[in-house]
């Protein structure tokens, strides 16, 4: 049927008249697009970028239709345009919290201040890549580039963990655990790693009510207190002493720790083996 229609095309010389201007929304423009609705839909140039336009003259229409075996009378020269929109908020906006979401599963992240480029465009089937700098909260750059074209733009980012917060006053040395409770905390401009399990922890130093609990504040609960008696236990060869100690720090199993001994008042480096427990080599 086609070679039919091609043939009859090839014996009758149609008049056709081609738009002086028009716009496409893909790549590529194609001959009916040049010509008439009725000729054949084929690519005949790709590559379009958004919002670029090419003349097409009629002496080269007309080559493209040579080329099919259609004989026809092109009227006029074409200006073909590739349809462009600014890259809009959305876009931006979208890019930035898939790409936070990507980075930090656990963290909920607010968009805001979005400075939007007005001289990148973007086609209806996006053609434009979103590179988004997600090092840092607060203020972060964000980089769109389409064909031709690669701008700076900037955003505004705010982070929300789960983290704990002081119920009330927390002294320093005590054990957290039964005055912090778990909320949905901005940590944007928190210094320190948030912490999320607040168990085996004391407070570093004194912290008051409602303060977010960062790692900065807190340090690890030791497995035996300073002024504490241990078992000293001090060997040398096959010779092995016990003793009772003194703790002089606070100790973390298998960790050195000065301890005093109660005999001679003498301060002994050891290593706390936990269970009231440390042992020395001398």
């Amino acid at each position: 049927m086609r070679m039919i229609y091609i043939l009859l095309m090839s014996i009758f010389a149609i008049n056709l008249y081609a738009a002086k201007e028009i716009k496409i929304d893909e790549e590529c423009v194609y001959l009916d697009e040049l010509t008439a609705d009725h000729i054949v839909h084929k690519a005949v140039t790709c590559g379009f970028k958004a919002g670029e336009s090419r003349y097409y003259s009629k002496e080269v229409i007309t080559s493209y239709l040579k080329e099919e075996g259609i004989k026809a009378t092109v009227l006029n020269d074409v200006k073909v345009t590739r349809v462009g929109e600014n890259v809009s908020y959305e876009q931006i906006y979208n890019a930035v919290i898939d790409s936070f979401a990507a980075a930090y599963p656990d963290i909920r992240v607010e968009v805001t201040n979005v400075s939007i480029p007005k001289d990148i465009l973007s086609s209806s089937t996006g053609d434009f890549k979103v590179t988004v700098d997600t090092s840092k909260f607060g203020s972060t750059f964000v980089e769109i580039e389409n064909d031709n074209k690669k701008v700076t733009s900037y955003v505004h980012v705010r982070a929300f963990k789960k983290g704990y917060v002081a119920s009330d006053k927390i002294a320093k040395d005590e054990d957290i655990s039964g005055k912090v409770i778990l909320e949905d905390i901005d940590i944007t401009t928190i210094r320190g790693r948030l912490i999320t399990d607040a168990t085996e922890l004391v407070a570093a130093r004194t912290i008051p009510k409602g303060r977010v609990i960062s790692s900065e504040l807190v340090g690890q609960k030791p497995s035996a207190r300073k002024g504490e008696h241990v078992k000293l236990i001090l060997s040398s060869g096959y010779i092995v002493l016990e003793t009772i100690g003194i703790l002089q720090e606070n100790a973390f199993v298998g960790k050195g720790i000065l301890v005093k001994s109660k005999d001679t008042d003498k301060i002994i480096s050891a290593v706390y083996v936990g269970n009231g427990v440390a042992k020395a080599s001398y």
